[in-house]
């Protein structure tokens, strides 16, 4: 790279001399110049990388150069007659040489200023170029915010769209109700209530799922347990909806042991395998295990209407639906999406292998866990949905009485006897004059006159004096809420709640309290023997 070095000299012969040594040296040489103008208007250009000035040109001062130079990131070496002491401040911070200059401290000098030339030119190169990086990623950026705001609207608009369905459906089943319908009809109609009552539940689900996802809000709790627990119990749940539709559904044994969290993996499977029934109308659905390495490979397989490739990315999107909503029935589109950010939270690999009317293959893989030689306490968490309530003493305050209604009369419906109030104090009053301890403690967060569930649960336990179970139950999805459960030992439950959920958890809580009495028993008999 050859370097450009102006000299401004207006003794002729010293100028010469100075160039000639410069160029004997490889540099390209600008001048001898002796005009301040004709100094400024070289150093104005690109090709001018380093000067040698001479301070007096014939009575003029080469000050205006300098300041020129300096603003265009340039350096330059002085050269003066005079003591240096005696130099304007502009010239401070140059290399000063006293004329005639020793041309070995000269070709030195303009080296040095070489070097650093050299080196601003690397700082502005990279300057410059970070600034590109930094405007390119700024525009990657407010695409990507755009993209994701873009989404969002479609999300919300398809949501409301959604959301009115089984709210205007209702509409019109309690609007016929109105009209004195006979029995048989009024069956009906409750029939048809209940089911916009579930699809309203199961959408409100999804989209408070997808929320706390999206925002953070879910933990993994990882642990290593065995998969033939949770196997059997999709097949369980699964089975019914299967053998509406004639379909043959198959889950293998498996003995492997696997490290994830057992409920959001157990979501994943549910999800995929109810997905797998809605698109396969003859055939059948399979879910099984391999060993591969040091992981599991989870598949569910299905002989459904596969899945075209130009949509295989699209399905994990919201509210997409393969064919459109006749071809999977009122599915809503929302299950492949929470399936998708799970199993990134999970850091759970996902894979795809679809053929069009043949069928569709969804490969989870998992870490593999050591078997143990006592079952993990992961697997007590899938529900047991034959195990009985009667006499269960149970306590509900809620200040909405259509919900006291509602769960009062499901828990009745499962043997157990209930007690329902609208405030603390008057469940308060009631437990201290029957001088019975509940089973379990259902509040609602939000209670009339600033109370809230939290504060509720304790002050019962205190009045009490005895470690009740309870189930706060609450619409506010944010983290605070579940720190608050965790720190006050309940358990939470969130709105809307399905009855099938609502009974997962009283066998959870009940499972719970059973094993940790038993265990408490144990000792004290080990004790007095």
């Amino acid at each position: 790279m050859s370097v450009r070095v102006l000299v401004v000299e207006d003794e002729f012969l010293i100028g010469l001399d100075i160039a000639g040594q410069l160029a004997d040296a490889g540099f390209e040489v600008l001048g001898p110049v002796p005009p301040v103008a004709k100094a400024l208007e070289l150093v104005a250009q690109p090709g001018c990388d380093v000067a040698v000035l001479d301070v007096n040109l014939g009575g003029a001062t080469c000050e205006p150069v300098a300041e020129k130079l300096r603003a265009c990131g340039k350096p330059f070496v002085v050269l003066t007659g005079y003591s240096p002491h005696n130099l304007a401040p502009s010239f401070n911070d140059a290399t000063i040489l006293t004329k005639p200059p020793c041309i070995d401290d000269l070709l030195a000098a303009v080296r040095r200023c070489v070097d650093v030339s050299l080196m601003l030119s690397a700082m502005a190169a990279e300057l410059q170029a970070s600034h590109a990086t930094l405007e390119r990623k700024v525009e990657e950026r407010t695409h990507q915010l755009e993209l994701a705001n873009l989404a969002k609207t479609r999300f919300i608009a398809a949501a409301s769209h959604d959301l009115r369905q089984p709210l205007h459906a209702l509409g019109l089943l309690i609007g016929q109700l109105d009209l004195g319908t006979n029995r048989a009809d009024r069956r009906q109609i409750i029939a048809r209530v209940g089911t916009a009552v579930s699809n309203l539940n199961e959408l409100v689900n999804a989209l408070l799922d997808i929320s706390k996802l999206d925002t953070g809000a879910v933990n993994p709790d990882i642990r290593s347990f065995p998969i033939e627990p949770m196997l059997r119990n999709i097949e369980t749940l699964s089975l019914a909806t299967a053998r509406e539709k004639s379909l043959r559904l198959r889950v293998p044994i498996s003995d492997v042991w696997v490290r994830s969290d057992c409920v959001l993996l157990e979501r994943i499977l549910l999800n995929l395998v109810s997905n797998a029934i809605r698109y396969t109308e003859r055939g059948g659905i399979i879910v099984g295990c391999r060993r591969r390495g040091d992981s599991v490979r989870i598949e569910v397989r299905d002989s459904g209407i596969g899945i075209p490739a130009d949509q295989q990315e699209k399905i994990f999107g919201e509210f997409y639906r393969v064919g459109g909503i006749e071809a999977g029935g009122a599915g809503l589109g929302l299950g492949l999406a929470i399936v998708d950010r799970l199993c990134r939270l999970l850091k759970h690999p996902l894979e795809l292998a679809s053929i069009c009317g043949k069928g569709s293959r969804f490969s989870l893989t998992v870490p593999l866990a050591p078997a143990q030689s006592e079952p993990s306490a992961a697997s007590d968490s899938l529900p047991d949905l034959a195990r009985p309530f009667a006499d269960r003493f149970v306590v509900i305050i809620d200040d909405d009485k259509l919900v006291l209604e509602g769960v009062g009369g499901l828990l009745r419906g499962w043997g157990c006897h209930v007690s329902a109030f609208t405030s603390a104090a008057a469940a308060k009053a009631s437990l201290m004059e029957r001088c019975r301890v509940p089973d379990l403690i259902i509040c609602d967060h939000h209670l009339t006159k600033g109370e809230t569930g939290a504060k509720v649960i304790p002050d019962l336990r205190r009045t009490l004096n005895a470690p009740i179970p309870a189930l706060l139950i609450t619409g506010d999805i944010s983290p605070e809420r579940k720190q608050e459960a965790e720190m006050g030992g309940y358990e939470l439950l969130q709105k809307p709640v399905p009855p099938m959920t609502l009974l997962a958890k009283l066998q959870l809580v009940w499972g719970q309290r059973a094993a940790i009495e038993m265990s408490t028993n144990s000792h004290r008999k080990a004790s007095t023997s």
